[in-house]
């Protein structure tokens, strides 16, 4: 049967409708995508937690203070809990410096040194979603996000092909080659020594900038921010011993187009704690001082004949994109919006004052000790080599039960809290330092195909201390507009929904919202999927016209427990960013790269609802939370029960909540799932926590 002109017509504009939106997917992809990306490093981390403390306190530093964009409860029993982690970071001395100690996360005795993932049966449903007149807009969209990982995933299999966008990870911090300097160890250099008369010489680069932050409740993303400002989205992290842990810091170095008042500007307020810029001369020393060691070590390993990979690789302005100002805020507002960390309480700078001028006082005499303690006695060894020091020393972890530390003293301390401790030669210590003064932690940026999924409606939720519920809610209304409708989710927190027609959240309103991210007020802002509102919404029409025995549920009990993972996946177009829907996966593109393979293969995010007995809402919420991946929670005081959105867990896991703190989990098959959202910071206890539960 022949087509009738009409039909014809729209067929044509159909296809020329879909070139475009191609073409531009293309284009977007190629001006945009340009070096966003970053080297993920995942660890299984095999923890246990001390008989006077509980799990809050290790799953809390875990979330916010590790930098990990994924963690997984894999394994847990009265023994062990096994954490699956994956992050930019330097997740390993990262944990080692904010996590590892007698009040929060302690290392098994029993080390693991691998695991091989063993992953219940992953239940699945069909179901077709009913089409629409956007399918092309978000076919393309998708389209253009797999391209994206495809082209990544080249990368990793063919490092020739982006060798240029690798020379970031070393020319960032090139020298030119000047004069002789001599090494600070207290073995004197020879002067006829021509290969590290090269190799030592040195030009500071005034594009380096140093900050000082302290270690304890220093939250993840102010490494992220700080990276932001970086030529290549790398820095260099040293961690510096000073009289206890609580009052050590870490020093962070980096190359940046930027100056110090914009960086401290776009960081310090929101997600760096007290952070101070370094004076340029200070910071020149420094990093004098570090690529000394770094040439050193480089000289050693050619002199043995060992093989080492030190080549300056030659970077043109042109190879390396350079974002501006407006560009890199816009970065840290997206962060912002996605993890904000909770406001902390206004402390005396003093503390920080000491710390930097301690830093100050180089000396040129330094003794290297390699030690070795067990990981929970590490700073407690520290602390008795270090601690009546009168100036912060440089720690370099090398494992979780080895360190170099650097000191002054001359006659070393025997320390029981240490199994050995052992005076190295400059040589040795320069050759041990040299790769790991120089390892970076590099972060993607934030593209602007991403960017772009913050216009529309949106879906906000705060949270608050109980007594400023009002102040947040007003001060939240007068930033998103009078037509603003907000939910109460809980005694501490709120759900606010956004219309594009009356809402006023541009780019520049995010400053507006942080005038209502202080201590009067809401604690902590955080856009979510836009989802969440709308489910919200629908979940308060059905729980006052539906039962649960009205429609089709899973039901998971005591006396109705299901199989493999829970809740079972199910295949269907869902929006997994605001407004543009995307076909749920398994394995989200994001977490389908090369390095990261062992991690779980469910990877969606469901609202489950809940029931709890009288009086025991807050432990199966809090249960929820620290065993699975709670992005959201809601709870009802007048029927006794709530929900979550959660991601898909083992059974094994979920069984520890249901029966104990939860009477029940149900889950309404009609309802859709969406992919876990990347970067979207997950609940903590502090986030469902409220001091009038606890009476």
């Amino acid at each position: 049967m022949p087509h009738s002109p009409q039909t014809s017509q729209r067929q044509i504009m159909s296809i020329a409708r879909m070139c475009t939106l191609v073409l531009a997917a293309l284009m977007s992809i190629s001006k945009t995508e340009t070096t966003n990306w970053g080297r993920a490093i995942s660890r299984i981390f095999n923890l246990s937690i001390s008989r006077h403390n509980t799990l809050s306190s290790c799953h809390e530093c875990l979330v916010k203070y590790l930098g990990a964009t994924q963690l997984y409860l894999l394994q847990i029993n009265t023994a062990y809990m096994l954490y699956w982690a994956v992050g930019y970071t330097d997740i390993e001395k990262t944990f080692i410096s904010h996590c590892n100690t007698q009040r929060k996360c302690l290392i098994t005795r029993k080390f693991q040194q691998e695991y091989t993932a063993h992953y219940p049966r992953v239940g699945q449903q069909q179901f077709v979603g009913p089409t629409n007149s956007y399918v092309a807009e978000y076919n393309a969209h998708d389209f253009a996000v797999l391209i994206q990982e495809k082209v990544r995933v080249f990368r990793a299999a063919n490092p020739s092909a982006y060798s240029k966008q690798r020379k970031h990870e070393v020319l960032s911090f090139k020298r030119e080659q000047l004069p002789l300097i001599p090494v600070f160890f207290a073995d004197k250099v020879n002067d006829n020594d021509q290969i590290r008369s090269v190799e030592s010489q040195y030009t500071f680069d005034s594009s380096i900038q140093c900050f000082v932050a302290p270690t304890l409740n220093q939250d993840g993303t102010c490494r992220e921010c700080l990276a932001m400002h970086s030529k290549s989205f790398a820095i260099r992290v040293y961690f510096f011993y000073y009289r206890s842990l609580r009052q050590s810091s870490e020093l962070f170095v980096f190359p940046s187009d930027h100056n110090e008042a914009i960086i401290i500007s776009n960081c310090e307020i929101v997600f760096c704690f007290q952070i101070f810029a370094l004076h340029p001369r200070e910071c020149g020393i420094w990093d004098k001082f570090f690529m000394t060691h770094r040439h050193s070590s480089k000289r050693l390993l050619l002199t043995h004949g060992m093989s080492g990979d030190y080549r300056n690789l030659a970077v043109t302005d042109e190879e390396r994109k350079v974002f501006t100002k407006e560009e890199v805020k816009k970065m840290t507002e997206h962060i912002g919006l996605q993890r904000m960390p909770k406001i902390r309480e206004l402390q005396n700078n003093k503390a920080r004052e000491d710390f930097v001028l301690s830093i100050l006082r180089h000396s040129t005499g330094y003794i290297c000790l390699n030690i070795y303690a067990h990981p929970n006695r590490r700073f407690k060894c520290i602390n008795c080599l270090l601690g009546n020091e009168n100036s912060a020393r440089l720690v370099v972890f090398l494992s979780l039960s080895n360190a170099i530390v650097l000191t002054v003293h001359k006659t070393i301390l025997e320390c029981n809290k240490c199994s050995t401790v052992k005076p190295l030669s400059s040589d040795a210590c320069q050759n041990i330092l040299g790769g790991h003064l120089m390892k970076m932690e590099m972060y993607e940026h934030t593209s602007k195909l991403q960017l772009l999924n913050d216009v529309g409606g949106k879906c906000i939720v705060s949270y608050h201390h109980f007594t400023k519920k009002t102040r947040c809610i007003r001060c939240m209304e007068s930033v998103l507009g009078a037509e603003v409708k907000h939910y109460d989710i809980a005694k501490n927190s709120v759900l606010f929904l956004t219309l594009e027609s009356d809402s006023n959240l541009n780019p520049p309103s995010y400053d507006k919202l942080l005038t209502c991210h202080s201590h009067d007020s809401c604690s902590r802002i955080q856009m979510v999927p836009y989802k969440f509102c709308s489910d919200h919404q629908s979940f308060q029409v059905m729980a006052s016209s539906q039962s649960a025995s009205q429609t089709k549920a899973n039901i998971f009990t005591m006396d109705r427990i299901p199989f493999g993972v829970w809740p079972p996946l199910k295949h269907r177009i869902v929006p997994n960013v605001d407004n543009i829907p995307s076909r749920a996966s398994s394995l989200s593109r994001s977490e389908s790269r090369y390095d990261i393979e062992i991690g779980p293969t469910f990877n969606t995010i469901a609202l489950v609802e809940f029931t709890y007995a009288k009086s025991k809402r807050f432990d199966c919420v809090k249960c929820l939370t620290e065993l699975t991946e709670v992005f959201l929670a809601y709870t009802d005081v007048s029927s006794l029960n709530g929900y979550v959105w959660m991601r898909q867990s083992p059974l094994s896991i979920l069984g520890l909540c249901v029966g104990v703190h939860c009477l029940s989990l149900l889950y309404h098959e009609a309802r859709e799932q969406i992919e876990r959202p990347v970067g979207l910071r997950r609940l903590t206890r502090d986030e469902i926590f409220c001091e009038e539960d606890d009476t």
